[in-house]
């Protein structure tokens, strides 16, 4: 795997965390500790995989 694959991929998996910590809580009323925890899981793991990722050159 590519520096830039395994960039995406960790990435991909924020994006995850982050569409899954809006649709879990829909269903339940006492969730926004999970909400919020889920938000801040996903965005820390885009944030790395921008450290991981080569930048583009052009």
């Amino acid at each position: 795997m590519t520096r830039n694959e395994i960039g995406y991929s960790i990435g991909g998996i924020g994006l995850g965390f982050i569409l899954s910590g809006i649709i879990f809580p829909l269903g339940y009323l006492d969730s926004y500790k999970v909400f919020t925890t889920m938000q801040m899981v996903g965005a820390s793991l885009i944030f790395c995989s921008l450290f991981i990722r080569k930048p583009m050159k052009g």
